[in-house]
């Protein structure tokens, strides 16, 4: 869903007006990450139980530009990162967390460097454009 509201939606005050619980929906979504936590801590380390909790975000924030494709490829960066991952420590020998940890870093470093040679968006562009003619000091002829 885009459009002019779709921030708005997207917040508790939206989720609110749409009728939602939105303490329970808040206190349910922090009980499940925090269990996740808790029981990927009781198997790797510190880092390796939070770079599979953030780097499929982090990834899916730089690619695309609604956020329902935004919550696809969330999913789909995850799925590819771990199943290749497990695959991948098979054929080396190796643990798994490490291994997902390191294919979800390359698969960042990749949307990364695509996100950096993409080309200005032009409406954007000129908004800074303006912005910047608004706030700029007069010239005197």
């Amino acid at each position: 869903m885009e459009g002019p509201h779709a921030q708005r939606l997207r917040s508790g005050a939206g989720a609110g007006l749409l009728g939602l619980p939105v303490g329970l929906l808040h206190y349910g979504i922090l009980a499940i990450l925090s269990l996740t936590v808790v029981a990927t801590l009781s198997c790797t380390a510190l880092s390796l139980a939070v770079g599979p909790l953030i780097a499929p975000g982090a990834t899916a924030f730089l690619v695309p530009r609604s956020f329902g494709w935004m919550l696809i490829v969330v999913s789909v960066v995850g799925l590819i990162a771990m199943l290749s991952g497990v695959y991948n420590s098979i054929l080396l020998d190796s643990k798994p967390a490490p291994t997902i940890v390191l294919i979800l870093t390359a698969i960042f470093l990749a949307a990364l460097l695509r996100k950096s040679h993409v080309t200005v968006d032009p409406l954007a562009e000129r908004v800074f454009l303006m912005r910047r003619s608004i706030t700029s000091p007069a010239r005197v002829p």
